[in-house]
């Protein structure tokens, strides 16, 4: 009776050592993006999108509403989130090391930066429905302050709309702002 109660024992002891250590999988969740570029490049849930002129490579996997929803601000996949009607992981790879754009010092130049920042841009207005719309009333006369097309700029309009403070506008009838 005392060598099962030992070998339980001992086996329990032995598994709570080796998975608390550092890296191992006992007590830490796991995040959906893997932490080095190469496990990003060999998982066919990544895809890659697309290559910057100068070999920045942008890899999405697109998740549900419903997993974006758990992804929480301290979750290390938190910064990878693009959460628009259609949510996606975005990942920036460069030189073999997956870019925190989160960062002070992401480890991209200016123009490299510029590239990745205006190809996301086209990709969410490209797939986000609500986003082709406001660019759509964007172009119309639709945001005149008082009905009368102009005395406001279908931009600066468009754009308080879009971020909920289209209250806080104030348009004055000497044309467009």
């Amino acid at each position: 009776m005392k060598t099962p109660t030992l070998i339980v024992s001992l086996s329990t002891a032995l598994c709570i050592l080796g998975c608390s250590k550092e890296g191992g999988s006992f007590g830490k969740a796991k995040g959906i993006v893997p932490p080095t570029a190469a496990e990003i490049a060999a998982i066919p849930e990544f895809k890659l999108e697309h290559t910057t002129k100068s070999g920045v490579k942008c890899y999405v996997r697109q998740i549900t509403p419903e997993v974006a929803r758990s992804i929480t601000e301290n979750s290390s996949d938190h910064r990878f989130l693009e959460d628009h009607e259609q949510p996606y992981l975005l990942v920036i790879v460069y030189n073999d090391k997956i870019i925190d754009l989160t960062s002070d010092d992401i480890g991209l130049s200016t123009e490299q930066g510029l590239e990745v920042a205006a190809w996301s841009m086209a990709k969410t207005m490209s797939e986000d429905k609500g986003m082709q719309e406001m660019l759509k009333k964007a172009g119309s006369r639709e945001y005149g302050h008082d009905g009368q097309p102009g005395h406001c700029s279908e931009w600066r309009r468009a754009v308080a709309v879009a971020i909920g403070a289209s209250n806080q506008i104030r348009c004055e009838g000497r044309g467009p702002s």
